[in-house]
């Protein structure tokens, strides 16, 4: 499990979470079944290495930041568009957004990606698992998934572009995307400290917690045809 998330949060957002805390991953592992307690409200009385925990994950998100945001050169980004202080290129992009959001400051930049690698971590790894036993069950679709694999123009050896390849083939698509559909959910939570939230005649105070499950829209099955009764994946 460690060298799972360790290797995952790496390829997201580069090494230095990890030379900054090189016990990063173990507390990251430990924190997770704390999150939805705190989401809830429990009292941090009750729930101490919880609150321990997410402080001290919290000052090495802001590390991190305060590391990269010194250090990081537009000459430091590589050809895959990657670079060793902040990762992806869309890690790099949603801090050149989110430092111009009105009332947002570094607590909260660190808040957001620390919320970014709980949720791929969450949802990543048991996708990937799930897209493995679904092609593996279906033999129609194991047969079609080898004849893409064995037809593409890229080996594992060409490592970005093989990825890139890989991530474009119209099937693979399609299972990753039924995966996190029938597979994966997640609760979303919003609150707001500032103003009561209006949404069609429902109002909620501030300051209250709304709970969004993920679970529910994506498998109504008055929306989604379940091919009587057979699934897409």
């Amino acid at each position: 499990m460690p060298s799972l998330v360790g290797s995952l949060n790496e390829a997201m957002v580069g090494p230095i979470l990890e030379s900054v805390n090189p016990t990063f991953t173990d507390d990251f592992i430990e924190f997770y079944p704390y999150a939805h307690p705190l989401m809830k409200g429990i009292a941090q009385l009750f729930m101490p290495r919880a609150t321990a925990l997410r402080e001290s994950l919290m000052r090495d998100f802001r590390t991190w930041h305060s590391v990269a945001r010194a250090g990081f050169k537009e000459t430091d980004v590589e050809e895959d568009n990657t670079d060793r202080w902040w990762g992806l290129l869309a890690i790099r992009e949603r801090q050149r957004l989110f430092t111009q959001v009105d009332g947002w400051d570094y607590d909260a930049l660190a808040s957001l990606d620390f919320g970014l690698l709980w949720g791929a971590n969450l949802n990543s790894h048991p996708a990937s698992v799930w897209m493995v036993i679904e092609i593996f069950k279906d033999p129609e679709l194991l047969v079609r998934v080898r004849d893409e694999l064995e037809n593409m123009t890229t080996t594992p050896d060409e490592r970005t572009t093989w990825m890139e390849e890989l991530g474009n083939i119209p099937l693979m698509q399609s299972i990753y995307a039924e995966v996190l559909r029938l597979r994966t959910g997640v609760q979303t939570v919003y609150r707001d400290n500032r103003a009561d939230i209006h949404i069609n005649e429902w109002r909620f105070p501030k300051k209250s917690l709304i709970i969004v499950p993920t679970v529910e829209a994506p498998t109504d099955e008055t929306y989604w045809n379940t091919r009587n009764g057979k699934g897409h994946v």
